[in-house]
């Protein structure tokens, strides 16, 4: 090192120490704390150095102080972007709280306000200053930031920049533009949710190469996962079970729909407890209802909320003790997030998910409403001519059952770089499309991005199928730099029991059929599907034979891999079942009945379904050369796949002026209804499902089956 090297490193330390005492002097006279919480203190420090930061810490680990005493530290005031009203009136309010000088400026404000908050800011009378992204497009914001110029810009929710976060919003995508004139400024960027690959992209698109990377503390350690596979009719039961004990309570009930919300919380007020109350949160109620349930939540005069995704974003309620998801959530990244309002006081909290296979069904014609096959938006951005159009105008000559299909995919060719929209006019950034042996650019970032969207909706399901510790995989997904990797203990896997399950030892017919399955694979592994229907098959149900599998797997005696290939051009994922080395070593050694002895499943502890609410239906089904009668037993999602599939083919029949069992008969509307198909290849093998009703109607179907 030469002597100028020497000094400036010597005069970095000096600064640190110095900046350091004043962080921790903030600290403790501006918020009243004498200690930061777990990695704090190092992201502070080098923003308060003047370095670019990202900062990745779950919901509730103390993120918002990392831009708070760095901006007071700093000279100048801070500029923090961000996307949710609530959060930015929160935040104003417990900084004002501290005696600090603080403003919001966002949609719900009135114009008064808004005008007081941009004179204080030129003034220099603030000492923090929150924007939503869309201000920062309208005319006078630089003008405005230029006549202050901030010492620090923190971007909150950050995840929303990157299109491979769940929750992408397009004017997140061109903050660079809109603040590169705030430079030298230094930028922090702060979310809870952000997959390594999401990290990489906000770095890129905030133009901070060199910045910091702090990702820590997705592990939490005062929370159990908790997964139970049942179906949409039971889960009412199995959230009265759980919410039955004031210990699991107040508690966040997230619902797939408002429909589903109304529903539980109107069944909740009949059923539940007389010291619990309970009440609706999501967007079809207006502002002034929706605040006063949120109030009255962080008041605790309400324990329960039934709620959509809608309901929590900027919310510090620290004792919830138990989240539940009434269904399987689109992303990992979503449902950390959410369960992340679980225990911020640090005190014992759940989290408790609901789910089965017709919860990816929906998720899926979701995603095809969402995310349309590309040639789709070829079609509609050749609807634009070169000259450009109104969008009124555009969307006029769309027949009104279309008109939302047009505006996805005119908004998708806008994020993809095909179309300009200043508002009120679309006009096209590429050529017309035509045949071309190479796709377009935006037609490949709109590709990946799809392929992606698909990706989050597997990694989802293969959470909740459950390979190994809850926790663990979490941490994993984030790529948390600093965790040590060890399984939480504290999950429904590594305990193999939970709040609404209990672990017990194998029966004798269990025994048998472990002891047949890892004798099998060791030489030989097998699909989850395939094991099932060579060895257990008309001896135990599905389910029971995915909690035998879960438990060899927690005995280490097996593992379960997420596998896939292709087949016409579409990726298919299956689970395939290997021995483990202690597995392997237990059949050799002829010690696999003793090791079995430890093996444990899980039960639920929820009583038996009752029989009402069930129907049988006759059908007749192929066996052998003949035909024999068999009965096809309907409940929950089927027996209303059943009622909306006659529903749909009273209406088919009618346009087509045809008898119903001209487009599908009894026997084959049972059958789908039981099936519960969710490809075109699953359909087809439903019997009475033959190629002419599958090109016809396949579609039709599917579709009416996943809303089910």
């Amino acid at each position: 090192m030469t002597s100028s090297q020497s000094v400036r490193a010597e005069g970095e330390v000096r600064s640190d120490v110095e900046l350091g005492r004043r962080l921790r002097e903030a600290l403790e006279e501006r918020f009243g704390h004498r200690a930061f919480r777990p990695h704090q203190e190092a992201c502070c420090l080098a923003v308060a150095r003047g370095d670019d930061a990202l900062l990745v810490m779950p919901t509730g680990a103390g993120k918002s102080l990392c831009y708070q005493l760095p901006g007071l530290v700093r000279h100048g005031a801070t500029l923090v972007v961000s996307p949710l009203i609530a959060l930015i009136d929160d935040q104003v309010g417990k900084l004002r709280g501290h005696g600090l000088r603080a403003a919001g400026m966002h949609s719900g404000q009135s114009r008064d306000d808004l005008y007081a908050a941009a004179r204080a800011w030129r003034e220099g009378q603030l000492d923090f200053l929150f924007v939503a992204p869309e201000r920062l497009a309208r005319p006078g914001w630089r003008e405005l930031l230029s006549r202050h110029r901030p010492g620090l810009v923190a971007i909150d929710e950050a995840h929303c920049i990157s299109h491979w976060g769940h929750d992408f919003r397009p004017d997140y995508r061109r903050l660079s533009e809109r603040l590169e004139d705030l430079r030298p400024a230094p930028f922090l960027a702060l979310t809870a949710t952000a997959t390594p690959r999401v990290q990489d992209d906000i770095v890129a698109e905030l133009g901070m190469p060199s910045a910091h990377r702090f990702i820590h503390g997705f592990r939490r350690q005062n929370l159990a996962i908790e997964v139970l596979r049942i179906t949409p009719s039971r889960r009412p039961d199995a959230i009265e079970l759980l919410l039955r004990d004031p210990d699991h309570r107040p508690a966040l009930v997230y619902c797939s729909t408002r429909a589903d919300a109304d529903q539980l919380a109107e069944a909740w007020r009949a059923i539940g407890p007389e010291d619990s109350s309970a009440a609706t949160y999501h967007a079809g109620l207006d502002a002034e209802e929706r605040e006063r349930v949120q109030q009255a939540f962080l008041g605790d005069a309400i324990d329960v909320v039934f709620a959509t995704v809608a309901f929590g974003m900027g919310v510090d309620k620290p004792n919830v003790r138990t989240v539940v998801h009434h269904g399987l959530p689109g992303t990992l990244e979503g449902y950390y997030q959410e369960i992340g309002r679980a225990g911020r006081d640090g005190e014992d909290a759940r989290a408790v998910l609901l789910y089965s296979p017709i919860d990816r069904r929906m998720h899926e014609f979701f995603f095809e409403r969402d995310y349309p096959e590309p040639k789709l938006l070829r079609r509609w951005l050749r609807a634009v001519p070169a000259e450009g159009i109104e969008r009124d105008t555009l969307l006029e000559k769309v027949p009104e059952d279309d008109r939302g299909e047009a505006a996805n995919c005119l908004d998708k060719l806008r994020v993809h770089g095909a179309l300009r929209f200043d508002g009120r006019r679309y006009t096209p950034l590429v050529e017309t499309p035509g045949d071309r042996r190479e796709a377009p650019a935006w037609s490949r970032s709109y590709e990946d991005q799809r392929r992606h969207r698909a990706q989050q909706i597997d990694t989802m399901v293969a959470f909740a199928r459950g390979s190994g510790c809850r926790m663990l995989e979490v941490v994993r997904h984030f790529g948390d730099r600093e965790d040590g990797g060890e399984p939480c203990g504290r999950c429904d896997w590594c305990t193999a029991g939970g709040a609404l399950s209990e672990a017990r030892p194998l029966d004798d017919e269990e025994r048998e059929l472990a002891a047949r399955l890892v004798e099998q694979i060791v030489d030989r592994p097998l699909a989850l599907g395939r094991a099932y229907s060579e060895i257990a098959e008309g001896r135990i149900d599905r389910d029971a034979w995915r909690e035998l599998i879960e438990g060899l797997a927690r005995a280490r005696l097996v593992r379960v891999r997420e596998r896939s290939f292709e087949r016409d051009g579409e990726t298919v994922r299956f689970q395939r079942i290997e021995a483990s080395t202690a597995g392997r070593r237990a059949v050799r050694a002829d010690g696999l009945g003793a090791a079995l002895e430890s093996v444990e499943v899980r039960g639920s502890r929820l009583p038996a379904a009752p029989r009402n609410g069930r129907r049988r239906a006759r059908t007749r089904r192929s066996s052998g050369g003949g035909k024999a009668s068999v009965e096809i037993e309907l409940s929950g999602e089927q027996l209303e796949a059943a009622k909306r599939l006659r529903a749909w083919r009273l209406e088919e029949s009618r346009a087509r002026e045809v008898p119903a069992y001209v487009v599908l008969t009894n026997a084959a509307l049972d059958g789908i209804a039981s099936a519960m198909p969710a490809s075109e290849s699953e359909l087809g093998a439903v019997h009475g499902v033959g190629p002419k009703t599958l090109e016809m109607y396949g579609r039709q179907i599917l579709t009416v089956v996943a809303q089910a």
